[in-house]
């Protein structure tokens, strides 16, 4: 199949042709300046990819070119674990291809609101759209929003039909997994806020990298997104393709060949083996062939690699805790730049480790080089960062990690870490002997402070200072309010939260004012005490009294909320929703995290139940279109769908009866159905109220297991088994 060509805009932001050569960014309109700023460079992605020398991925990417080429819109998700060269891919495709494009591994790239404004950025130059949606070269007020950006990308598309009719308009978009949760309210079901397949233009698609494992509730019909898996067995043979190259191809890598002959190892065998170990973890084979052409491994000892890279990694930190200075120097600098999303300098690194320049530079260029990105500012400064999200991962093991013989390693470096946060903290706080000036801390303060306060346990503790309150960015505040754990600080949250959306455009004086009223309403004291002086009232209030309640609000739906539910799924406490738009919608009851959004219903959601049934967890939900639906609670599984009423579905409910577990609904044709959860047998239909069934519950009454229903006809009847037959049933009538 002939690969498409791709649109981006007449020569407006692409990226440059030579893969061995720098990204170039132009923008078209020359008082652009401030819509350039938004705009994220992947120049230096170039030199840690290594995109010299990209090898293989042809079978990939002629499925995704067959899926642009097939489809009319829609997604390509590019999923793999940690190391297999998503990143890679990306950037090959923006290096070799003229799409608009992002990356979260970029500094400051992982905010939703962020990333949408460097993609529109982007549309706007490549098609000449500043006029419409930039005047004054300035995005406008609710730019931050995921409406706008889909907006941008309409315009652009309208644009690319007049001038381009029928070219594919290409987003390449890196990292879905390694996105920040978005602001509540701004969920799409896809990380980022980006747009959802059915609501992309004609012709524009989005190609996006993503680990395992990160929901994206909203891609669930299968015209309009596509998975690639970057493992299995073509990736090895890539990864054997490229060593084969560079050991015995026609212009090897004279230095490895060198180190081959000089160990007597056959370059066939070196390939082998070598790729055999690695596993097809591209990453883990940077590290190896590295350590090889440093003179640090021989290519002799292939076999004593540890399978897999955790393993790898937990190897070299064994032997650097051989070594003097690790528990002073080495570790506390390693657990920083994992702690911190930024790329930092080494007197910076210092005062966050709490090392002096020399040892600290020693361990950073030498000892743990091979695992660190390293670049330069506009100062030639060496800037330092981990080089691979793999790494980071190690100080952050989840519950469900088995890790064999680490020698409580994996505590010691998530201990580490969390160290590694209170000092990071305790350097940002900008503190005075006055107190603290919250006025001239930086955009990266703003933005993560937040996250660092809670990795340590100080959110608390700064959530009750106004100042940290009105500076800190309120997406990210948002996002980490579940690690508050006090009452007073729940209260000074709860005060943000209420007022926030109050600010507009008020000064910080008027807004401290506010954070002053609504902290005397939560019972704040310290947080309103605090704000009064802050916004300098002549006037405070000593005490209100307050009726209302602190709350949370979650949004999302596109119409009226039909049922909540409350109660466990996938392991975790969550809040269900059904409405009119035909979503049913798992929230975190923090409303901290995205919501898992369901879809499948021909029609408004009327019912929704959480509980268990068949030995698991699960979320049923009724609707306008007659269907039971029996959903995975994470949304990775397409539903179990129960037929059978000849009308709504105006009730669900899940629990136990005649001793099994069963689900119940009640619809508008006047019959309750006692379903198999698994759709296997034919409900069992109960007949008796003389109109539409409004509500069904499952319980205990009077010491037996029973199913009650509510109807039309003003009747509550509790239904019972019969003892002994399965063949009838009978009710009492209230």
């Amino acid at each position: 199949m002939t690969s498409p060509t791709w649109s981006l805009g007449p020569g407006a932001v692409a990226a440059g042709r030579d893969i061995r050569g720098p990204v170039s960014v132009t923008i078209v309109n020359g008082t652009f300046d401030r819509l350039r700023d938004a705009i994220f460079d992947p120049r230096p992605l170039a030199g840690v990819l290594d995109l010299a020398h990209f090898t293989g991925r042809e079978w990939l990417i002629a499925r995704i070119d067959e899926f642009v080429a097939t489809r009319r819109k829609g997604y390509v998700v590019v999923q793999g674990e940690a190391g297999v060269g998503k990143t890679a891919l990306a950037a090959h495709l923006v290096w070799t291809r003229p799409c608009v494009h992002h990356f979260t591994r970029l500094e400051g790239a992982r905010a939703p609101e962020q990333a949408r404004k460097s993609l529109a950025a982007q549309l706007i130059g490549a098609w000449r759209l500043a006029e419409e949606f930039t005047p004054g070269d300035a995005f406008p007020v609710g730019a931050d929003r995921p409406d706008w950006l889909l907006k941008v990308l309409r315009a652009a598309a309208e644009r690319r039909d007049q001038l381009e009719p029928e070219r594919p308009l290409l987003l390449v978009v890196d990292g879905l997994d390694e996105a920040d949760e978005p602001a509540p309210g701004q969920d799409t079901g896809i990380p980022l806020g980006l747009p959802r397949a059915e609501h992309l233009p004609d012709r524009v698609f989005i190609v996006a990298t993503s680990r395992f494992g990160r929901p994206m509730p909203a891609l669930r019909d299968p015209v309009l997104w596509s998975t690639i898996a970057v493992d299995g067995r073509d990736n090895l043979e890539d990864m054997r393709r490229y060593l084969s190259g560079i050991a015995m191809g026609p212009a090897p890598d004279r230095e490895l060949v060198e180190r081959l002959l000089n160990s007597a190892v056959s370059a066939e065998s070196f390939c082998d083996t070598l790729a055999q170990r690695c596993a097809g973890v591209w990453i883990y084979l940077r590290y190896v062939l590295e350590a090889i052409l440093d003179g640090q491994r021989s290519p002799a000892d292939l076999d004593s690699l540890p399978a897999g890279l955790v393993a790898y990694y937990l190897e070299q930190i064994q032997g650097w805790r051989r070594q003097d200075g690790w528990a002073t120097v080495g570790l506390p600098a390693l657990a920083t730049l994992a702690a911190l999303r930024r790329p930092a300098a080494l007197a910076e690194l210092g005062r966050f480790a709490l090392s002096t320049e020399e040892p600290l530079r020693e361990w950073l260029d030498e000892r743990l080089r091979p695992f660190l990105a390293v670049t330069h500012d506009a100062q030639r400064r060496r800037q330092y960062a981990v080089r691979h999200e793999s790494l980071r991962d190690l100080f952050y093991p989840t519950d469900t990690e088995e890790v064999e013989r680490d020698a409580g390693l994996r505590d010691a470096l998530r201990a580490s870490v969390v160290e590694a946060h209170a000092r990071i903290t305790a350097t940002l706080i900008p503190s005075t002997s006055g107190g603290h000036d919250w006025t001239s801390i930086d955009d990266y303060t703003r933005a993560a402070l937040p996250e660092h306060a809670a990795a340590c346990g100080r959110l608390d503790e700064l959530v009750m200072d106004p100042g940290f309150l009105l500076a800190a960015n309120q997406s990210a505040l948002l996002r980490t309010g579940t690690a508050v754990t006090t009452d007073e600080g729940r209260a000074s949250l709860g005060a943000y939260k209420l007022c926030v959306g109050r600010w507009c455009d008020e000064d910080d004086s008027a807004r401290a004012w506010l954070l002053h009223v609504w902290a005397r309403k939560t019972r704040a004291h310290s947080l309103a005490a605090a704000a009064a002086q802050l916004s300098g009232s002549p006037w405070t209030i000593a005490r209100a009294w307050w009726r209302g309640t602190g709350h949370q609000i979650l949004t999302g739906h596109q119409g009226m909320v039909w049922s909540v539910a409350v109660g466990r799924a996938a392991g975790r406490e969550v809040i269900v929703s059904g409405g009119s738009d035909g979503t049913v919608r798992v929230w975190d009851p923090g409303g901290q995290a995205e919501p898992v959004v369901l879809t499948g219903h021909q029609g408004a959601v009327w019912s929704v139940a959480v509980g268990r049934a068949a030995g698991r967890e699960v979320i049923v939900s009724g609707g306008w279109d007659g269907t039971v639906r029996v959903w995975d609670p994470g949304g990775q599984a397409e539903p179990v769908v129960l037929t059978g009423h000849q009308g709504v579905v105006t009730s669900v409910a899940v629990g136990r009866a005649a001793g099994r577990e069963v689900i119940v609904s009640g619809g508008s044709d006047g019959t309750v159905r006692v379903w198999d959860p698994g759709g296997q047998a034919e409900p069992v239909v109960l007949t008796g109220h003389e109109g539409a069934v409004s509500s069904v519950a499952v319980g205990r009454a009077a010491g037996r297991e029973v199913i009650v229903s509510g109807g039309g006809d003003r009747a509550v009847l509790l239904w019972l088994p019969r003892e002994r037959s399965s063949a009838g049933r009978r009710h009492s009538r209230f």
